[in-house]
Formats: C-alpha cells, sequence, structure tokens
C-alpha cells in the first residue's frame, strides 16, 4: 500500500513540474512548441524586443523569431544570417514595410522559415534569397515592392507556397543563375508585371504546380532552359501574354546541328501540362519557344530558332487555388 502512494505521489509531482512553467510563461497568448529557444517582438511580454532585427541578432542557429502585431508596421530591413523560423502573429496585420528602403528581408543562411506576415514597399526585393539552401516562405502577403516579391538567386532546395504575391513592380518570383530543386506550389500571383520568370540555364528540377498566375501586365510565366522540370494545376488567367520558353545550348561552327538537334531533345524534358489556359480548351495549348545557340567565339553569331512548347492536357475548369493555409 505504501508503495502505491508513493508511486501516485511521484505521477503527481511529475504532472505539477510540467503544468506550473507552462501556466507561468504563458503571459501573452498560447504558442506552439517548437525545438530552440523563442524570442517574441512587439507586445508587452517581458523581455520582448521592439526590433526585429535585434531579435534576430540575439538567437542562435534553430532558435524562433515570434513577432506580435501589436507594434505593426515594422519600418525595418532585415538580415538573417541565422537558421531560424521567423513568424508573424498574423499575415494580414504583422507587417514589415521596406517604407522604400532596399530589400525588406534578406537571407544569408541556410535553413530559414519565413511565414505570417505581409511584406511590403520595398525598393527592391521583398524577399531576396542569395547563395543558400533550403528556405521556407510560406503564408505570407508580398506587395508593392519595386523590384521582386520573391528573388532567388543561386538558391537550391527551398519551398515558396501558399502566399499572396501581389502588385510588384517587376516579377512575382524571380528565380536566377544556377538554381536547383525548387518548387512554386499554392500561390496567388497576380498583378505584377511578370508572374513568375525562372532563368536558370540547365538541368535544375523545378516544380511550379497549382499556382494562380493572373493579370500579369507583360507575361505570366517566363522559363528559361529550364530541364527535367515541370509546371502542372496552375491557373492562367487575363495575363498579357500567358507565358514564353526559351532554351539554350552553346555550340561551334562544326557542331552547329547536333547542337540545335539535342537542345530539341533536351527541351522535352520541361513538361507543361494539366494547367488551365483562360477557358475551356479542347485541344492542345500552343505556348510560344525560341531555341538560342550560343557561340563559342566572339566572332561568330547567336542563333535564333522559333518553336513551340505544348500543354497536349489542359484543364477544362480552373483549379481552387486559395493561396493560404
Amino acid at each position: 500500500m505504501n508503495r502505491k502512494i508513493l508511486a501516485v505521489g511521484i505521477i503527481l509531482l511529475f504532472i505539477g513540474i510540467g503544468i506550473i512553467p507552462t501556466s507561468a510563461l504563458d503571459t501573452e497568448k498560447s504558442l506552439p512548441t517548437s525545438r530552440g529557444h523563442w524570442l517574441y517582438v512587439g507586445g508587452s511580454g517581458p523581455g520582448n524586443y521592439t526590433k526585429i532585427q535585434d531579435a534576430i541578432d540575439n538567437a542562435s542557429n534553430g532558435d524562433t523569431v515570434f513577432v506580435y502585431d501589436d507594434s505593426s508596421p515594422y519600418y525595418e530591413t532585415i538580415k538573417i544570417n541565422k537558421s531560424l523560423n521567423l513568424i508573424g502573429e498574423n499575415r494580414d496585420t504583422t507587417i514589415i514595410d521596406g517604407h522604400t528602403k532596399d530589400c525588406n528581408i534578406e537571407i544569408e543562411a541556410e535553413n530559414v522559415t519565413i511565414s505570417d506576415f505581409t511584406i511590403q514597399n520595398s525598393s527592391r526585393s521583398g524577399i531576396l534569397v542569395r547563395r543558400v539552401s533550403h528556405i521556407t516562405i510560406t503564408n505570407n502577403i508580398i506587395q508593392n515592392n519595386l523590384a521582386e516579391g520573391i528573388s532567388l538567386t543561386e538558391s537550391m532546395y527551398s519551398i515558396i507556397n501558399r502566399n499572396i504575391i501581389q502588385n510588384n513592380g517587376g516579377k512575382g518570383i524571380s528565380i536566377f543563375l544556377y538554381c536547383r530543386g525548387n518548387t512554386i506550389t499554392q500561390n496567388i500571383i497576380e498583378k505584377n508585371k511578370i508572374g513568375i520568370e525562372a532563368t536558370i540555364g540547365g538541368d535544375f528540377h523545378l516544380i511550379i504546380s497549382e499556382n494562380k498566375i493572373a493579370d500579369s501586365s507583360e507575361t505570366g510565366l517566363i522559363i528559361d532552359s529550364a530541364y527535367l522540370s515541370i509546371v502542372t494545376k496552375n491557373n492562367f488567367e487575363r495575363n498579357t501574354q500567358n507565358g514564353y520558353i526559351t532554351f539554350r545550348c552553346a555550340y561551334d561552327p562544326p557542331s552547329r546541328y547536333i547542337s540545335l538537334f539535342l537542345t530539341k531533345i533536351y527541351s522535352k524534358s520541361l513538361i507543361i501540362i494539366n494547367n488551365y489556359w483562360d477557358g475551356t480548351r479542347f485541344f492542345p495549348y500552343i505556348i510560344d519557344a525560341q531555341i538560342i545557340l550560343l557561340p563559342f567565339f566572339a566572332w561568330q553569331q547567336t542563333l535564333y530558332y522559333n518553336c513551340w512548347k505544348v500543354d497536349w492536357h489542359p484543364a477544362q475548369e480552373h483549379y481552387d487555388i486559395r493561396g493560404t493555409t
């Protein structure tokens, strides 16, 4: 009997230890748990930072910086040089405003997640990712930036999903120069000059799936040499031009026709299928494309050949894409 009483007492002691710290820390709003420490910006809790950058500077790899909307908008340009999570309280009301200065958020570290913000009014990109990989940008509103909404340069295996990317002066999403394995899915990308431009040159496994790409003043989708990639189940609506594709290959004079033949073969590894193109279609949808042969020597000419890329099985109805979690 005494042993049973002792065991029950120990169990109750551990339960009490688990409950007391939780209630003591719940000074503001209930938050999810994760590995690493949590740092807080805005709000009224003890030890909260007033600037997002100050919290990032004091964070360590694996930490989470949580930003309350109480002090929104935050007029900051932010650099992230640690692997951490940057999370807003509510994407509609937690605002990072670049106030026309530079990039709103520049990411310089691997394994960074940014979610639940409105990111707006920078003189360049809303979010700039450069020479780092495994970045996740999810459930944000990214708008009214002078250049790109999101820019990835020499970045690999990143995910851009469930964002609303709108009213940016240049491209909604730009992927540039030797990127590989990036995924763009379930975003609403509308009212930008260009919806998505992927100028990456080579064998790079890009996935563009289940996005709404609409009301682009120039082109909805521009892809340059995205071999072994797929564009599928997207809505293309009311763009001035829905898409334009190019394929590039270097040549020297003896191999000109061999290079042209190989480029045509390689171009088949870019798969465009099951997209919705501005209305019900019972026939394949043809996208303008071009093959560009680049010379080895300055005295040679660059050669251009017009061709087409075809969605052989376009969707008959538009997909339900919400751009939110």
